[in-house]
C-alpha cells in the first residue's frame, strides 16, 4: 500500500520547473524545445502545416551556410541548396508548401565568400552574387528568379503564391 500511495503521489505531483530558458510565469512559452544541435543554424521558419521547418545552417568542416529542410517529428534534415557558394533568407511557398525560395552566390561563384571582420561586432554581409532561386521542396527544379547586379535575397511569397517581395 505504501508503494501505491508513494507512486500516486509521484504521478500526481506537478513536476518541478526544469527549462532554465524559460520564466516560471511565462505564459506563451511552456513547450520549447531546442530543435538543432550542432554547428551553427539561422534563419529557421516553419511550413504551413507546422511539420517542417527550412532553415540556413552550417557544420564546423563547412563555413558556408546552406538550406535544409528539417522534419519536426523526427529530426532529420536534408540539404536543398546545391551545395555551393553560400546561401541564405529561405522560404517556403505560400500557400501549399510545394516549393521553396531562397538566396545564393552559387553562380557567381562556387567557393565560400570570405567572412566579414567582426571584430567590431555582427556584421550581415551583402555579397554582390546573391540571386533568388525557386526550387521544389527537396531541391530539384531549380529556377533563377532574379538575375542582376548586387544583392538580391531575403524574399518571402505573397500569401497566395504569386509574388515575391525581396530586398535588392
Amino acid at each position: 500500500m505504501f508503494f501505491i500511495l508513494l507512486h500516486n503521489y509521484g504521478c500526481s505531483r506537478k513536476p518541478e520547473y526544469s527549462n532554465h530558458l524559460i520564466q516560471k510565469d511565462e505564459e506563451h512559452f511552456k513547450n520549447l524545445r531546442q530543435l538543432t544541435f550542432s554547428g551553427e543554424n539561422a534563419e529557421a521558419y516553419f511550413s504551413s502545416d507546422g511539420k517542417k521547418l527550412i532553415l540556413q545552417a552550417h557544420d564546423g568542416d563547412s563555413l558556408c551556410d546552406q538550406i535544409y529542410i528539417m522534419d519536426i517529428a523526427s529530426g532529420s534534415t536534408e540539404m536543398v541548396s546545391t551545395g555551393n557558394g553560400v546561401t541564405t533568407c529561405s522560404f517556403f511557398q505560400y500557400p501549399d508548401d510545394d516549393g521553396i525560395i531562397y538566396a545564393s552566390t552559387h553562380l557567381a561563384n562556387s567557393d565560400c565568400p570570405p567572412k566579414p571582420d567582426y571584430s567590431m561586432g555582427y556584421i550581415w554581409k551583402l555579397y554582390e552574387g546573391y540571386d533568388i532561386f525557386k526550387a521544389s521542396m527537396d531541391g530539384s527544379n531549380l529556377q533563377r528568379l532574379t538575375d542582376t547586379p548586387g544583392y538580391d535575397a531575403e524574399a518571402t511569397f505573397s500569401f497566395d503564391g504569386q509574388r515575391i517581395i525581396y530586398t535588392s
